[in-house]
């Protein structure tokens, strides 16, 4: 699975490298983010146990504005602000989800990241990132991915947003193993 330039936390030389492909849109992936990623945070990648990989996943026929949401994510990461903006897009999905002017938000909650509105908004308009995030999904069509949240530790396939338990017992595993 190639990981290069996409966003990770932890410990480069974490045994466990966890990669999510997740959609900014997706109910589901909202749920992880809010009700899971804190503990699997805060006991495993604040460790060093845990290396953990953001990818795309838009599944634009149901989640439009996802792709753009995406786009925002990297281009507040070229200000050092993508876990804020991946933070923000989540917590506050039902504010830009489903409207034609998503970007526009996008921006705003740029601003109130306290990044450069002008580049970030430059970054967006662009379309810099179009590529990366499409790369990202073909990526996980290849790797058999149909819906989101989706995740590989150490290259197991996990699907959905799962309990807390559930990613405990996978990484404990893992962690036994190496």
């Amino acid at each position: 699975m190639d990981t290069t330039g996409a966003f990770s936390i932890g410990a480069a030389d974490a045994p466990v490298v966890m990669v999510e492909f997740t959609d900014f849109q997706c109910p589901y992936c909202s749920r992880h983010f809010v009700e899971t990623f804190p503990q699997i945070r805060a006991d495993y990648i604040d460790t060093g146990k845990v290396r953990y990989v953001f990818m795309d996943f838009p599944l634009t026929s149901i989640h439009p504005q996802a792709p753009l949401a995406a786009e925002a994510a990297r281009c507040a990461g070229d200000q050092d602000a993508y876990l804020e903006m991946h933070h923000a897009l989540f917590d506050r999905q039902g504010e830009w989800s489903g409207r034609a002017d998503a970007g526009e938000v996008f921006v705003g909650f740029a601003g109130e990241l306290g990044l450069d509105g002008a580049s970030f908004a430059q970054c967006l308009s662009s379309g810099q990132y179009t590529a990366a995030v499409q790369a990202d999904l073909e990526q996980g069509i290849s790797l058999g991915i149909n819906g989101t949240p989706a995740f590989f530790l150490n290259g197991n396939f996990i699907s959905g947003a799962q309990s807390f338990s559930v990613f405990q017992g996978a990484i404990e595993s893992l962690l036994a193993e190496s």
